[in-house]
Parts: structure tokens; sequence; C-alpha cells
């Protein structure tokens, strides 16, 4: 029998990459835990009895709930209702938790939820990639499941609208029976989230509430402004659709309506440079068709937004397996070449 430390290893519950998770207990006793392998300071988790050291640097001890993968427990596609609401539900109250903490989470897919089947209870867990608000911002997540702005290839900032999108996706997962984006190669899904709209989940799954699909596609919004504000308006939205749903009405209902941003965001959107976006994608386009060299410049005084103006075109560039290189010129530090 496998043993870690002073634990016998009694069943593998899964892994997503980066750590492998362990049911097992201890000899002679019937305590049972958790045991979690991971790099150090690789994360938080409930629960936490503490570390054991082995073959591995660490391995993160925590407390057996009767807790599985959401995967695991969830294997019926698309879910029943009565099972889906309790669950999104609580998922919305919990993000609304970590998102006023001033954590973005990243990483919300089925293998960092747990569900315990014996109640429906869910933890959200595996934070080795969240990051606070205001750091610089790393791209990563499962591919399937993160947001456009996500993927490292859009003139967006990286906020908590991204776990909104990511949220939505598990949910068009669950009520539809499949991600919306799919590919063999990586950069078809990352091309899918950046620029196909998902099909309407209503045409998915016409048994679906439209109040429920409205809210689902809502939160599959490509621009971040356009998703929910909060988790808390998100989770009042649920509520709402729920009790309908359990009164047996199918009426739509305005959305948002008790949505609020918890912080000052400014939009990410440029605003009134239309007319020279166009004429950059334009030229873009040609360049790509053409297979031919030419020089654009944009020229302006300093401060009137050159760089943001330019930087429209990264998405485009991206989804054309394209690179943009650029550097500074500083007239206050003119004996470097380069910054």
């Amino acid at each position: 029998m496998a043993v870690i430390g002073q634990y016998e290893i009694t069943e593998t519950l899964g892994t997503n990459g980066r750590y492998l998770i362990y049911r097992a207990k201890v000899p002679n006793s019937t305590e049972k835990v958790l045991i979690k392998t991971l790099r150090p300071n690789n994360g938080h988790f409930p629960s936490v009895i503490g570390w054991v050291e082995a073959e591995t640097p660490f391995n993160l001890i925590l407390k057996d709930e009767g807790f599985v993968f959401l995967s695991e427990a969830l294997t019926q596609k698309p879910l029943e209702l009565d099972v889906f609401f309790p669950i999104a539900i609580q998922l919305a109250k919990m993000l609304t938790e970590i998102h006023n903490a001033g954590i973005i989470f990243k990483n919300i897919n089925p293998q960092s939820i747990w569900l315990r089947p014996t109640d429906k209870a869910v933890q959200i867990s595996d934070f080795s990639i969240a990051t606070e608000l205001n750091r610089t911002m790393v791209p990563g997540g499962s591919l399937e499941y993160i947001a456009p702005e996500q993927t490292g290839r859009m003139n967006r900032p990286l906020t908590q609208a991204a776990d909104l999108y990511s949220l939505g996706i598990l949910f068009y997962e669950y009520l539809s029976g499949s991600v919306p984006f799919t590919g063999t190669e990586p950069m078809t899904i990352i091309f899918g989230h950046m620029a196909t709209l998902a099909k309407d989940l209503h045409e998915c799954n016409p048994a679906l509430p439209k109040s429920l699909c409205a809210i689902v596609m809502k939160l599959l919004s490509k621009m971040s402004e356009d998703r929910y504000k909060s988790a808390l308006g998100l989770t009042v939205d649920l509520e709402h659709a729920y009790q309908d749903w359990q009164e047996q009405k199918d009426v739509a209902f305005a959305l948002g309506e008790n949505d609020v941003a918890t912080r000052l965001e400014l939009p990410s959107r440029l605003y009134g440079r239309e007319a020279e976006t166009k004429v950059l994608f334009n030229a873009f386009d040609t360049l790509c068709d053409n297979k031919k060299n030419a020089l654009i410049t944009v020229s302006g005084y300093s401060g009137i937004g050159k760089t943001s103006l330019v930087r429209e075109l990264i998405p485009r560039i991206a989804l054309n397996k394209g690179f943009l290189a650029s550097g500074k010129f500083d007239k206050f530090q003119q004996s470097d070449t380069y910054e």
C-alpha cells in the first residue's frame, strides 16, 4: 500500500496538471484526510491540517469532508435544473466572497470546484494562479474556460470580470452538454473565445428558461464591460430565475437591476478613434491578404493615445498568428538607443 509520511493512500482522486489529490487514512485510526501534492507557496485551501514532507517538496493535508471533483460528481450533461440552480447560486456567492477580498481567481473549471454528493455542497479550491487586483497579470487557466482578456492576446486589462466569463462557460457546459469552444489546436479555442459568438444557449436546449439562458449569455460577453459588474449581481439574478422556475414561470426579466460594481473600474474601450482604428485594421488585413510589406506611421503629440491606438491591433495580430514588437524612445534619455 502506498504511503505518504504517516498516511496510507486509499484512492487517487485526480489531477488537473499542477497537482495530485489522494484520499488517505491514518493507520489504526478512523481519521480520513485528503493529501494534495504541490510546490511550495502554490495555493491556499480550506480545512488545512498541516504539511508533510515526503518524496515531493510538500504535501498539503486537508480534512476529508467527502468532496470530489465537480467533473466526477456531475457526469450527467445537461443537468436537471433542480440540481443546477442550487450549485450555481452557491458558486456565485463564493465568487462574491473571493472578489470582495480583492482576488481574481483565474481558474474556474470542473477540476477546481469540489462537490459533496450527499448534500450538493460546493467548495472552490486551487488558488495556485489566483492574483490580487492591481498586480501584474500573468495569463493562465484552463484553455476551454478562460476569458478573452485572459488569453494575453487582447488589449484589455484582466479584472474580476474574467472569473464571471469562466463561470459562464461552466454554466453553459452543464446546461447544454458541452463547452462552447473546442478544437484540437489551442489557437482554435483561443479564437473562439476572442472572436466567435457562442451558440445561443436556448437553441442548444429549448427546455431551459429564457431568463437563465440570458444570464449565461450575458456572462459570455466578449467585452468585460458587457458582463455583470459583480458576482453579487449575478447571484441576485440567479435566485430570481430559480424562483421563477420553481413557480413554473418562464418570463424574461431585466438583468442586472441589482448589479452594482464594488470598485471603480474605468472602461477599457478606446473612444473617439473609430476612423483611425478602421484605417489600421484595413491596412493590416491588406498586408495579410497580399503578403507584402508596408509602412504605416501614427503621429501626434505626446499623451494623445498613439500607443493605445496601435494596441487595438493586438487581437487581430494574434488571430493571424502574428507578432507585435514594441519599443519606446524617451526624449529625456537620448543616450539610450532603446528602452
